[in-house]
């Protein structure tokens, strides 16, 4: 219910459109984004790769999350970077350079993460050798694809805008590493609760100790990801089922997936020549050619003077894009398990396979699809209980073309419109605007649901029922196509609804005004007419002109 209802018709109108139109996600009528999510970054435009895998259409509902916590193991990460120094995690229990293992986790001063390969509190790349400056950048690339700070009109922008990163170094400046090391930096990095563990390396060996860490992080609740390898322009020639690779090839104690395995591709979705692949490791493949990125930046010493650069290559950089989609996800539903992240992404990755002869099936689920991916968790949170008893009445008739579907694996239930699309409906109350009872509800496969584009979010009737944000005192009323009509005062709100108008309030959260766009205010009774809004939508089809 509303608390203070005449302090809260004061608002002004310019903040419900901050509140609306800023602080959430809107959409217009067609599906398109009211609001560009794309970032001011300058370079912006020279990252190829966020278009390909959708990443505008997913900053609709989500831009990352400081409470999402990744670590990159890696050749260390340039804690100075003008892109990424306000995105590294903080050591709260240390009290910085006293010299002291304040939070007596064996790691004295370990601020901002740890250095394996030096075994000291500084994580940044070495860069005596001038001439490993790949090697030395590593760290860096990878980490300016998970989260260089977005929209700050600086440099790139991370698949997170926002996100809190663990640079824990276990490579040496010319890329290479010990596996104790690596095994010690997991458990690091386990201990430190993480959500995601970046791994953009590779080797033969396999170690017994390793591969436990790495089960164990999977225990811990953590999405490890891991890249492919660069085995594919070598003697070898990169497949993993003839020649596996560690630690992508780990599996659990009893053959589960206790990883993402990454596979590079080009920009049309081809496999890259490079990048090692094979059924038996490869979880999901994603962009890993002409990259740009974030460089290690020191003006000038040699070797170092651009902050940002294109060009790399590898599937150590495809591994970043899978990690921070898996982040981008954990940002909208933190109690995602690993393995309902890894579904999320398989199960809504691109096919490649027509794309790419002899090695179909050996890129694992497809291309990553960042937009269908964030789409499908906001969905399955807004997800409509089926198991609630039936309302009592006959159903409403369906319109014609329209199909009510759920899947037997979820309660979610969607709105098969006649374009072929699933829109999801996000509460019970929404559901309850237009059908009196589930009796209609068609269960169908998995597949079969899978195979349905996900077009977007159900809105309210128009003219039923009045929402307000959780976050933000402002009620509206809906209109027609999802039009959110901000109500001047309570004296309109009781000539429009009633004297019962409050009993028609619905508080809700932030996600669910996804699929509503802003309309005029409604300053006397006559701006918003209930039954004339309920008559000009009496189906879905003609609400939503789907």
């Amino acid at each position: 219910m509303i608390r203070d209802t005449r302090a809260i018709f004061r608002q002004s109108w310019q903040r419900m459109v901050n509140a609306v139109l800023i602080a959430i996600t809107v959409f217009a009528t067609s599906g398109s984004p009211a609001l560009a999510a794309e970032p001011n970054d300058p370079l912006y435009g020279a990252q190829w790769y966020a278009k390909a895998i959708g990443l505008p259409e997913a900053w609709n509902f989500a831009k990352g999350s400081p409470t999402v916590r990744v670590a990159i193991l890696d050749t260390g990460i340039d804690l100075s970077h003008p892109d990424l120094k306000d995105r590294f995690w903080t050591n709260r229990g240390e009290v910085p350079n006293d010299g002291i293992d304040n939070d007596r986790n064996g790691y004295i001063d370990d601020v901002r993460g740890w250095d394996f390969v030096d075994r000291d509190n500084d994580p940044n790349p070495d860069l005596d050798d001038p001439g490993q400056t790949e090697a030395v950048n590593h760290g860096t690339l990878v980490a300016g694809l998970i989260g260089a700070a977005g929209n700050n009109n600086e440099g790139v922008a991370g698949i997170n805008w926002n996100i809190e990163m663990i640079p824990l170094r276990v490579l040496d400046g010319a890329g290479s590493g010990r596996t104790d090391n690596v095994e010690a930096a997991i458990r690091y990095a386990i201990a430190q609760k993480v959500d995601v563990i970046n791994l953009s390396f590779s080797g033969a060996g396999y170690s017994n100790f390793l591969v436990e860490a790495m089960r164990d992080a999977y225990r811990a609740g953590i999405v490890v990801v891991v890249a492919a390898g660069n085995e594919g322009d070598t003697e070898r020639g990169g497949n993993l089922n003839v020649y596996p690779s560690y630690p992508v090839c780990y599996r659990g104690a009893l053959g589960e997936e206790i990883l993402i395995g990454v596979s590079a591709l080009d920009g049309q979705d081809r496999h890259s020549s490079f990048s090692s692949y094979g059924l038996q490791c490869i979880t999901v493949s994603a962009p890993g050619e002409n990259i740009m990125t974030t460089q290690v930046y020191r003006p000038g010493q040699t070797g170092y003077t651009k902050p940002y650069g294109s060009g790399w290559s590898g599937s150590s950089l495809a591994a970043p894009l899978v990690s921070g989609l898996a982040a981008l996800l954990l940002s909208i539903n933190p109690a995602l398990t690993p393995a309902e992240v890894r579904v999320m992404i398989t199960a809504h990755a691109k096919n490649v396979d027509a794309l790419n002869g002899g090695f179909a099936g050996q890129l694992g689920a497809g291309r990553i699809d960042a937009a269908a991916s964030v789409q499908a968790v906001v969905a399955a949170m807004l997800a409509v209980p089926v198991s609630e008893p039936p309302a009592q009445g006959v159903p409403a008739p369906l319109p014609s073309g329209g199909e009510l579907v759920k899947s037997p694996a979820s309660s979610a239930v969607y709105y098969k419109a006649q374009n072929g699309k699933r829109y999801v409906f996000p509460n019970a109350n929404t559901y309850a605007t237009w059908f009196q009872g589930f009796a209609a509800v068609k269960t169908i496969s998995v597949a079969q649901l899978a195979s349905l584009p996900i077009g977007g979010t159900v809105t309210y009737r128009p003219g039923t029922r009045l929402l307000k944000l959780q976050t933000r005192p402002e009620v509206y009323a809906v209109g027609k196509g999802g039009v959110l009509r901000h109500l001047a005062s309570e004296d309109v709100a009781r000539e429009v609804f009633g004297s019962g108008w409050q009993s028609l309030v619905d508080d809700l959260p932030e996600a669910f005004f996804a699929g509503y766009r802003v309309g005029p205010i409604v300053v006397k009774a006559g701006d918003f007419v209930a039954f004339d809004e309920r008559a000009s939508a009496p189906t879905i089809e003609a609400d939503r002109n789907l």
